[in-house]
């Protein structure tokens, strides 16, 4: 009789491509806050601008730096996690044996 492998398949899976498309998605929203906190720390107002995905239109207002940097801080945790999606797990096994111990 033949062998059968069987394999897992996760319908939630993406391709490296899509990540890439995701991380400069990331990447214009985070230059786009950047100018929208530097405009802020300018004329020390609120800001308010409309942001839209071709799907939905968002309205966003800004009524201090403190909430900018928080949304940027936001987008940066979001990329990281996209970034590490595009790296492997990788693990390093050792014996015993070669762990140098000093006491």
């Amino acid at each position: 009789m033949a062998e059968v492998i069987y394999y897992k398949y996760d319908p939630s899976c993406r391709t490296d491509a899509d990540v890439v498309a995701i991380i400069a998605q990331i990447d214009a929203i985070l230059a786009s806050l950047r100018t929208t906190a530097m405009t802020a720390v300018a004329t020390g107002q609120f800001l308010e601008y409309e942001y839209d995905t071709g799907m939905t239109k968002t309205n966003i207002v800004y009524r201090s730096t403190d909430q900018i940097i928080a949304s940027m801080e936001g987008f940066e945790k979001l990329r990281q996690y996209y970034v590490n999606k595009r790296q492997p797990n990788v693990v390093r096994l050792v014996d015993s044996k070669n762990l140098k111990t000093r006491f």
